[in-house]
């Protein structure tokens, strides 16, 4: 399936945009995750990976690729299992650290397996 787009979040300056954060809602739970570009480089974090198969992991390195951004960091913000279970594909995929609270960096690259799922949307909004 292909994602939904919605606006995007973009924090800007009076003269230039700053940041835009783009919000990926994966199934099998909704989980939340965001990638948060710093417009001016193309560097990017992304935060609570939350991809569980393998056309979620498409969609994330597919947005990342389309724009051009490069990954440079992965931030977990808290343990669970569904927050952190794209972080090996993250890991392997762009080569970045886990960055997280001592531990949550110890469950970073837990497995877990889900019934597959392909329910997927990338949302974004823009404030101005």
């Amino acid at each position: 399936s292909t994602p939904r787009h919605s606006p995007e979040i973009r924090l800007q300056s009076k003269k230039e945009q700053i940041m835009k954060i783009v919000k990926f809602g994966f199934a099998l739970f909704g989980i939340n995750t965001y990638v948060v570009v710093d417009t001016s480089t193309g560097k990017c974090a992304i935060i609570d990976p939350g991809m569980i198969d393998q056309e979620e992991e498409n969609a994330i390195a597919d947005f990342i690729n389309r724009n051009g951004y490069e990954v440079t960091h992965l931030i977990n913000t808290h343990l669970h299992i569904d927050h952190v279970a794209g972080n090996s594909f993250t890991t392997d995929r762009f080569h970045v650290p886990v960055l997280a609270i001592p531990t949550t960096r110890s469950a970073g690259h837990a497995s877990t397996s889900r019934p597959r799922s392909s329910v997927y949307a990338e949302k974004s909004i823009t404030c101005r």
